[in-house]
This record gives structure tokens, sequence and C-alpha cells, in this order.
């Protein structure tokens, strides 16, 4: 048995009774119940089955609950609405999603008598994203061992600093190589139309930025708005294709579409679908190699219409573990957005489902499912 299933199954969970007892214990040994409660940030007191048995009103802000909402007896994972909090039976804390959550490492830690203090992110059932900081201890009372988790939202602070990283580095480099261009063309003017596609390319991609990115403050400020029209599936593939054809082709990567692949008739929000598509392909021109091919699908179900996109590449094993969450990323500080914008996008307002395989036989392939 792993020490992630040790911690939960230390006891069984307790009834309501219990739990009761088990609060009146640690507030007599707290002893300054009304002081506790300007504590600045949000707190938790787990026992050894991973239930709270305690928390302030300062855990219910950080949540956006009720102030007076009770979440005696639920796990952290069920506080968080963690969507990885019950595909296990044993729930939060022994799935395997679970290996890679600090949040879980944090309690472990502090269970075996180690204080410890981890950032993890946590996807809710709901798209909503949050990047936490959560300072561990334990300590025993009656005999029975409980865990303090202090917890700070950083959430703010983390999309700060990719908004910066943005605008300082991907949106500053792209001004930097049209900068360069109009220097070339100032001192040969007469070699513009040589230069001319490469201009519309850098302008295309700047403007592509900036409508990414707001488009995704609008996603999670629930402003967003989507626009329902006629749509297909040839049209989509197409579109994508022309927008990072350039792109493969200077990395040495072949695109093509599927000969068996669909032309389907969908009603969606167009914008919409291309931003999710495009960025699986970026993701899979980002993952290749130079000599590496990617193909592009698209078929159906009675209900769906699927388009998937195949690289050659196999994304790693605790990689994968954590994909969606908003602030991970294999590619440095600062990144993150590009498949938690997918999901966010395509599940919250195209009702569709992001998924995907990556296997040594196969590669990986994402999918895109949109809903007839």
């Amino acid at each position: 048995m792993n020490t992630l299933n040790n911690i939960v199954n230390v006891d069984k969970p307790l009834s309501h009774e219990e739990l009761i007892v088990q609060r009146d214990n640690i507030l007599k040994y707290i002893s300054l119940n009304n002081l506790i409660e300007f504590f600045p940030l949000g707190f938790i007191i787990l026992n050894s089955s991973r239930q709270i048995v305690y928390h302030n009103k300062n855990f219910n802000i950080l949540l956006g609950n009720d102030i007076n909402y009770d979440y005696l007896g639920k796990t952290p994972g069920q506080a968080f609405n963690c969507n990885y909090s019950d595909i296990d039976p044993n729930g939060c804390g022994c799935s395997e999603f679970c290996k890679e959550c600090n949040a879980s490492k944090s309690i472990i830690k502090a269970f075996y008598n180690s204080n410890s203090i981890g950032e993890c992110n946590i996807l809710s059932k709901n798209s909503k994203a949050l990047n936490l900081t959560i300072h561990t201890y334990s300590f025993i009372v009656k005999g029975d061992k409980f865990i303090f988790c202090a917890i700070k939202d950083n959430s703010e602070q983390k999309y700060k600093e990719m908004l910066e990283r943005l605008f300082f580095h991907d949106i500053l480099n792209t001004l930097n190589s049209l900068k360069g261009i109009t220097d070339i063309i100032k001192e040969h003017p007469d070699e513009i139309d040589e230069f001319n596609t490469i201009l519309q390319n850098l302008t295309s991609s700047l403007i592509d930025q900036i409508h990414s990115q707001k488009q995704l403050l609008q996603a999670e400020n629930d402003t967003l708005a989507v626009k329902i029209s006629n749509a297909n599936s040839s049209e989509l593939i197409s579109a994508i294709i022309y927008t990072y054809k350039n792109i493969a082709e200077n990395a040495g990567i072949n695109l093509y579409v599927d000969s068996n692949a669909k032309e389907i008739a969908l009603n969606t929000d167009i914008n919409l679908a291309q931003r999710v598509l495009g960025n699986m392909l970026k993701n899979a021109i980002e993952a290749s190699k130079s000599g590496n091919s990617i193909k592009i699908d698209c078929q159906e179900t009675i209900d769906t219409v699927d388009f998937s996109i195949h690289n050659e590449s196999v994304i790693p094993r605790e990689v994968q573990l954590q994909l969606f969450q908003r602030t991970f990323s294999t590619k440095g500080t600062g990144r993150g957005l590009g498949t938690y914008s997918m999901k966010l996008l395509m599940e919250k307002y195209l009702n569709g489902k992001i998924s995907f395989i990556s296997k040594n036989e196969v590669g990986t392939i994402f999918t895109a499912s949109f809903p007839k």
C-alpha cells in the first residue's frame, strides 16, 4: 500500500457525533476560540482520516462560500470541489493525480511529524482554478493526531506573473521581430515586397496573442459571450492549419489531415472552437521534433463531433497528471495557460470535452469532442 493510501486509511472516517467530540476537544486545546478567528489566513484542522474537524471563517471566504457554512467531516478535496476528489473509491488523496498534488504531499509530511510548506494547483469541477500555498504541521489532543493547514490563495499573484510573462516576453519578442523587419525595410525600401508576408504573419500573431488573453480573462470572469452558429469541420481544420503551417514548416514538422477524416456540420462558436483546436495543434507542434508528423482527424459519434490531433511524442506520466492545471507548465515559470484554457473554453462554454491519451505505442492524441 502506498504512502497516499496509508494516511487516508490510518482510521476509518468518523461519524458526525465523533467529529463533534474531536472538534470540542480541539477548541478546548486551543482555548482561544475568539482570537483564532482573527488568524489572517484560511485554515483547516484535519483528523487522521483527512476529515475537517475545524475551520475558520477565512476558509469560507477563501472558497467564496457562505461564512457560516460548516465543512465538518469533509476532506480537503471535497471542500475545494477538486476535479479529482472522488475518482478513487478511497476518496481525497488516493487517486493517481493526488500523487502529484503538493497539498497531499504537505499533509502526508505533517502526518509523519515533518512540518511542510507546499504550493499546489487545484482545478475544481466547475473549472475554477486555484493556486495555493499550504503550511502544515501536526499536533496531538487526547491521543488523537491532527493536522493544521494554513492556506494562502496566490491565484491572483500567479495569474499576474503569467500576464507579465506574456506581455514582457512573448509579445515583446513579437514586437522586436516587427521592429527588426521594419528597420531592414527602412534601409532597403525597394525590398518591401519580400517582407510583406512576414509582416502580415507577425502582425496576425501579435493580434492573436492579445485576443487569446482577452478571451481567457473574460472566460474566468464569466463575461465571455458565446455566439453559436453553423460550422463545418473541414473549415475549422483548414483554419488552424493555415494559422500554424509556417511554424510547423520552420520546425521541420509535417502537418496532414487523415485521409478518412469526415466533413461534418455542427453548431458551435467558431471563434472559440478555433481557439481550442489551435491550442491543441500548437501544443502538438511544440512537443514534436524535426522530421515528425502531426495527423489531424475528425470523426463523429451519435452525439459528438470529435476532432483529434496526433503527434509522435509521449508525455511523461507525472506531466500528464498535472496537464490541465492553470499554472503548470514544462516551459518554465510564468507559463501554463494553454491546456488549461482549452479545457476551460471547451467544457464550460462549448459544452464539450477535452481528453487525451499518451502511450509509447501510439504517441499522444488530444481529442476535442463537440456536441452536435
